[in-house]
């Protein structure tokens, strides 16, 4: 039997407290409860490195402009996948409007967004959905295309997507 000691690894972040509270602050300013929050930290803790306060703004209002989510629902979302407030905080450029564009373009969502109801409960289910970098959701439909799979029609990768 081949027996390796334990490889234990770990990274720390550290980051400075008025920062932490600073950012913890936002959050609550911004309707985040202490459940949100949790869930937040235990999915994303280096959440907290990012200058967040002015880009969670933007994504709640993104979120409540773009797809017409309520308060509660962006900050549902937004708990649920701390990614996307990361690409908001890293990625110059990256937005809502442009996801929702590649979205449209494999046939996942109509044109006509705003309080979709069954968009808004895709959303609350799968918010990472959000997340998925707009080349990446082209590059998929290509190559499922390319395979031949859901080639019928535009809106059938999007079923396939969706199931």
């Amino acid at each position: 039997m081949n027996s390796h000691p334990a490889i234990e690894s770990y990274v720390e972040l550290a980051v400075e407290r008025s920062l932490v509270e600073e950012r913890l602050s936002a959050f609550r300013m911004s309707g985040f409860m202490k459940e949100d929050i949790f869930r937040m930290l235990d999915k994303a803790p280096w959440i907290l490195a990012f200058d967040n306060p002015k880009r969670l703004q933007k994504l709640i209002a993104d979120l409540e402009q773009e797809i017409g989510a309520d308060h509660s629902l962006a900050v549902h979302i937004v708990s649920h996948c701390p990614f996307l407030l990361a690409q908001y905080c890293r990625y110059k450029g990256r937005d809502l409007r442009s996801t929702l564009t590649a979205l449209e373009e494999v046939g996942f969502i109509k044109s006509s967004v705003q309080s979709d109801p069954v968009l808004l409960g895709d959303l609350a289910r799968f918010p990472s959905m959000l997340a998925a970098p707009p080349n990446r959701l082209r590059g998929w439909k290509s190559l499922m295309t390319s395979f031949g799979v859901a080639t019928a029609s535009p809106q059938l990768f999007g079923k396939m997507l969706r199931r």
